[in-house]
């Protein structure tokens, strides 16, 4: 059997494609989530003026907050359950009611998502992204989401568009709060949400014609064998716009040349013939099982040796290509 393949016998793919990822550029992913709590000295309060960019007073502790900059929010909005009272669409209102409700010092106050939108849209889709998301993934727990929609400004950095949610721990239960939603901080909700945003995303994008998709897998999941970049911020890239260097930055475009070379090895790789490849395995595994025929073994057992051993030398050099052995391009050529 393995013979009839260098006699021209089909062979399968010996590279095949890694994910089906690569059937489009990628859009920028990026979707955190992250608790607000006491034991960190954080409020729910300041952290909602700080994103919506709004003055509000934290009752609990008598201080008054405007910690953000309003010129770099474009938009802020409060999405709250059907039913829900009308304090839940008051900033000021809402979370001096989830901080009042809280007694212990280290309380959970607070959860908050923070989630890049595509530069490939308008800020009107940014806006109906959002709001589609919080209607699949996050209203029908019965929570109150608050979303501040921030892009720089700044001439010398990137817009960097994204949006933050703050989400209230407990669901809207008449005219207060019921129970914490503990469920809703395990890492399998973490996943979930995720996978809808990325879902959410790429609709949009579809719809508005681009190509670029968005994925919430990291590279290993999607079978990719890329390095994987770091975060930069948009801090770090204004930094380098403007020749001041940043070690992210800087980071990110060693890896990305380390990516393109073996990217290049590898189609380098894929160039040689299927029959060249087959033709070198089969005589290695002809010459481990000589012994094995010299000893009259019955054949059925000299095909399943040759086979093992076929395997086994494709399995090294599926090794070799990953590891960017320039070696083995020249012994399958050989």
């Amino acid at each position: 059997m393995l013979r009839n393949v260098c006699d021209g016998g089909a062979m399968p793919p010996l590279f095949p494609p890694a994910s089906r990822c690569y059937d489009h550029p990628m859009a920028i992913f990026h979707h955190t989530t992250q608790v607000i709590g006491r034991s960190s000295g954080r409020s729910a309060v300041a952290c909602a003026a700080y994103r919506s960019g709004d003055t509000i007073r934290d009752d609990r502790i008598g201080e008054t907050f405007k910690l953000g900059r309003a010129d770099r929010v474009r938009h802020a909005e409060i999405i709250a359950p059907a039913g829900s009272p009308a304090w839940a669409l008051d900033r000021s209102q809402l979370w001096n009611r989830v901080e009042a409700g809280e007694r212990r010092k280290d309380a959970q106050v607070a959860r908050e998502v923070e989630a890049a939108l595509p530069d490939e849209l308008e800020h009107d889709q940014h806006v109906a992204i959002v709001r589609a998301y919080v209607a699949r993934a996050l209203t029908p727990s019965g929570i109150v989401v608050d979303l501040a929609f921030h892009t720089s400004t700044r001439k010398d950095r990137p817009a960097n568009p994204h949006v933050h949610m703050m989400e209230t721990m407990r669901a809207v239960a008449g005219d207060g709060f019921g129970p914490k939603l503990r469920d809703l901080n395990t890492p399998a909700e973490v996943v979930r949400r995720r996978a809808i945003w990325a879902e959410v995303v790429n609709e949009a994008l579809a719809e508005a014609g681009h190509d670029v998709r968005s994925d919430h897998r990291s590279n290993a999941e999607r079978g990719i064998k890329d390095e994987p970049t770091i975060k930069e911020g948009a801090a770090a890239r204004g930094r380098a716009a403007r020749g001041q260097g940043s070690d992210r930055v800087d980071t990110n475009v060693a890896i990305r040349a380390r990516n393109a070379e073996r990217r290049r090895h590898r189609q380098r790789v894929e160039q040689v013939a299927p029959q060249q490849v087959a033709r070198y395995l089969i005589v290695k595994a002809d010459r481990v099982v000589a012994d094995a025929d010299g000893a009259r073994l019955s054949q059925r057992v000299v095909d399943a040796a040759r086979k093992l051993v076929f395997r086994h030398a494709l399995g090294q050099a599926f090794l070799r290509r990953d590891a960017g052995d320039q070696a083995s391009l020249g012994m399958w050529q050989s």
